[in-house]
């Protein structure tokens, strides 16, 4: 998932900026490749060091005058458990070239921005990476930081890694008209940064009152058990009977670290537009 996803609600609440993304800005596979891990210990790099970083540099022009390159920790990049991969196939067939070809890093659990595509070199650093989207974006600040305050922070702030839970509602659509009483279907996802996703609540009067969706599909329980492994998102829905339009429906989910969704996008409001995960609200009419 991008970091970006969801921006425009922050953009609602005032201008940021990047790409104007609703929700869509996520997506779901199965990664075939080599673990980053074994790469590495091939490549005999101390893997235990805690205070090593795993740098990623792609073939790509950026317009910033460079080439594209982003680091994630050694204890991420190196951990057996955190699934890290280089990858060279996307559902069973060979990457394409809008997906990374010929060789791209998977990084589950953390923001897209971590996952370079078109790799051409791994680097091992005593620092994070300097390239431009390690140092000087994907970045948060309070509210009330702007772009002529922002330069003398970057160096202070922690770039983005792992993802915050987050959910989403697919159905309905934003101002759909679903007629008063009749009975309809809401449906969305749910996704952490690898803990399991335990519950989805949704409310149909703009969170007075909620109920608990139902979890259609999630990785395997049998197989990750209590293991923060769960990669893939969660996808749920809830039957409604008799729809109470017009109203604001609203989704918030829970993991199994009882992390949770803030309520307000004002509140988590950045000059970027990242990481918003407020609680996602769709006005529905009649």
């Amino acid at each position: 998932m991008c970091a970006g996803n969801r921006r425009n609600e922050l953009k609602a609440v005032k201008p940021v900026k990047g790409v104007g993304w609703e929700l869509g800005a996520i997506g779901n596979g199965s990664w075939g490749g080599v673990p980053l891990r074994e790469v590495l210990r091939h490549c005999k790099v101390d893997l235990d060091s805690p205070h090593l970083h795993v740098e990623f540099v792609g073939v790509e022009d950026c317009e910033e005058k460079t080439k594209y390159g982003s680091s994630i920790p050694m204890c991420k990049a190196a951990d057996p458990k955190g699934d890290v991969l280089l990858a060279w196939e996307m559902n069973g067939k060979t990457l394409t070239r809008d997906h990374g070809y010929p060789l791209r890093v998977v990084v589950p659990g953390y923001i897209g921005a971590r996952s370079v595509k078109w790799l051409k070199h791994i680097n091992i650093l005593d620092r994070e990476s300097v390239y431009f989207f390690q140092s000087r974006d994907y970045k948060l600040f309070i509210p009330s930081v702007g772009w002529d305050t922002v330069e003398e922070l970057w160096d202070l702030a922690p770039a983005l890694a792992e993802l915050a839970v987050q959910s989403a509602i697919c159905e309905p659509l934003a101002n759909q008209v679903i007629p008063p009483g009749t009975a309809a279907t809401v449906k969305g996802y749910a996704l952490s940064n690898g803990h399991r996703i335990t519950r989805v609540d949704v409310s149909l009067d703009d969170g007075a009152n909620w109920q608990v969706a139902e979890i259609l599909h999630q990785d395997s329980r049998e197989k990750k058990g209590f293991e923060s492994r769960y990669w893939s998102w969660s996808l749920w829905q809830l039957r409604v009977d008799k729809f109470p339009s017009p109203c604001t429906v609203v989704c918030r989910a829970w993991d199994i670290a009882s992390n949770t969704q803030p309520e307000n996008a004002k509140n988590i409001w950045n000059l970027r537009g990242v990481m918003n995960n407020a609680w996602h609200r769709v006005k529905v009419s009649a």
